[in-house]
């Protein structure tokens, strides 16, 4: 691959404000171990910020945080094959132990990926409780992602997702003081146009603040919109809003009335995503796909990179 390429890449959304790089080499039929090794020492001299391993294989992870100094964060950890010495959570935890580094906590288990707040949160639980009391993390060092789904596929089973996820981070903000969290913010507006998609990711961002949400995995461009919304009214009653987006905001399930701002501000921590692929493609401008969260690539909330090991 172009390594030299995804270095620059890397420069490009430092010089855009990211707070931290997520690195992910992951692609079938090449050699995970061998990219990140080639990445994760070219990252070690070419950037300051904190680095995120993404990879869901213990040798990837390895392989990253060997060649970095400093304090990195793993993306990510989850009960999908459930919490045994051979499920991939208790093959990355070791790791995750053994350099010091924080985490990102999906609320998957074994049944799924969790809808609802009580699902959300009774995962989350389990994997906070579990990580502080059985592998000796603060509570700091956690990053927990409820999870972000779709709100307008027209689908009833789907209308409160957003929601869901946003009492989800209240309810555990509460539950666990210093804890962070996460979401792939755009997930939420996947299938409306791009400036309906620009105007609905920064409301449910602003909302998803509010609640507690201590970072975003999002695009500063698409955040712009806040300016060019009218934020005075309720959103869906905003005639500029509707001019913004070419689509009647009352047709969106389970809409979400804006404060002050549709922005996060300067207590949060949000920077246009850092995708980083071993094959050298360009970062895609426009807003992901939904598929597993884990694919998405992330600038993580505050933290000290030169903590820890």
């Amino acid at each position: 691959g172009d390594h030299d390429k995804c270095v620059d890449i890397a420069k490009d959304q430092v010089r855009d404000g990211a707070h931290m790089l997520d690195l992910n080499v992951d692609y079938v039929g090449r050699d995970g171990a061998a990219d990140m090794a080639a990445l994760a020492s070219r990252f070690a001299t070419a950037s300051t910020l904190p680095v995120m391993i993404d990879s869901t294989e213990p040798a990837v992870i390895r392989a990253g945080l060997e060649h970095l100094g400093g304090r990195c964060a793993v993306n990510s950890v989850n009960y999908e094959d459930g919490d045994g010495p051979a499920s991939r959570f208790g093959r990355i935890m070791p790791l995750v132990k053994e350099h010091g580094t924080a985490v990102i906590a999906l609320t998957i288990d074994e049944q799924g990926q969790a809808r609802t707040t009580a699902d959300k949160v009774r995962i989350a639980s389990r994997l906070v409780d579990e990580l502080v009391g059985d592998w000796g993390l603060r509570t700091s060092d956690i990053i927990v992602d409820c999870l972000t789904f779709p709100i307008a596929t027209g689908q009833e089973e789907t209308r409160r997702d957003g929601i869901e996820t946003i009492e989800a981070i209240r309810e555990l903000t509460a539950k666990y003081p210093g804890i962070n969290t996460t979401l792939g913010v755009s997930n939420v507006s996947f299938g409306l146009n791009p400036a309906a998609r620009s105007v609905l990711n920064s409301v449910f961002l602003h909302e998803a603040t509010q609640a507690g949400l201590t970072s975003g995995i999002i695009d500063a461009e698409f955040a712009d919109a806040s300016s060019e919304v009218d934020t005075s009214a309720p959103y869906a009653e905003s005639e500029q809003a509707r001019e913004v987006t070419g689509v009647d905001m009352d047709e969106l399930p389970d809409r979400i009335d804006v404060g002050e701002q549709t922005g996060i501000d300067q207590e949060g921590e949000v920077s246009r995503e850092a995708e980083l692929a071993s094959d050298g493609g360009e970062t895609d401008k426009d807003e992901p796909d939904v598929d597993d969260p884990r694919d998405i690539a992330a600038s993580e909330p505050r933290m000290d990179p030169t903590a820890g090991s």
